[in-house]
């Protein structure tokens, strides 16, 4: 009887411990359980890894107002920036930043991103203040608490959220390839 318990109660675990993971898988890439948006994109064979390099610290200093900010290591082949974008939870939470590192590799004609390591820092100001930050797919989970109604509610609204979430990554990294796929000549004719 004993072992039937301790393998119902681990088979439970594992249950909860995949459904919680489950909000992430549904919305965003996924490698090894983290987020990580990957891609080798090829652009215009004419463009040399300088080149590239050169579009993606202007796509920098557009997305992010300066790449000084937010470029942490710099080569000739790689940029590695550290960077956020804005979005809260609910009303309550204030300074609401889903911070990231991206990185870009160059070689000519084709670039490799990576955008991962996805922290959510906030602050909640509701009876004091209080100062978050975790690992954004370890933050977000479907609700287990409550009525079978309330968790229905408030997983509807947390899958609209991660949405909302993926939504504004994807818009950055289509604002990336739009910037890479440039070949710098539209800037000659001023």
């Amino acid at each position: 009887m004993r072992h039937l318990i301790i393998a119902v109660l681990l088979l439970s675990l594992c249950y909860c411990a995949s459904a919680q993971d489950q909000i992430i898988i549904d919305h965003f890439p996924v490698i090894d359980g983290k987020i990580c948006y990957q891609e080798v994109v090829q652009a215009d064979s004419s463009l040399s890894a300088a080149q590239l390099k050169a579009n993606a610290q202007k796509w920098m200093v557009i997305a992010f107002k300066s790449s000084k900010d937010v470029t942490q290591i710099e080569s000739d082949d790689m940029l590695i920036a550290k960077a956020y974008i804005e979005k809260g939870h609910n009303e309550f939470a204030k300074n609401a930043k889903k911070w990231f590192n991206l990185t870009i590799e160059f070689k000519d004609g084709r670039y490799k991103y990576t955008l991962t390591d996805v922290i959510y820092e906030f602050d909640i100001y509701y009876g004091g203040h209080k100062h978050y930050e975790e690992q954004f797919d370890q933050w977000l989970k479907y609700s287990t608490a409550g009525s079978k109604r309330r968790q229905e509610k408030t997983n509807k609204k947390l899958s609209m959220y991660a949405r909302q979430v993926n939504a504004k990554f994807e818009k950055l990294i289509n604002s990336l390839k739009e910037s890479m796929s440039q070949s710098g000549s539209e800037d000659d004719n001023w």
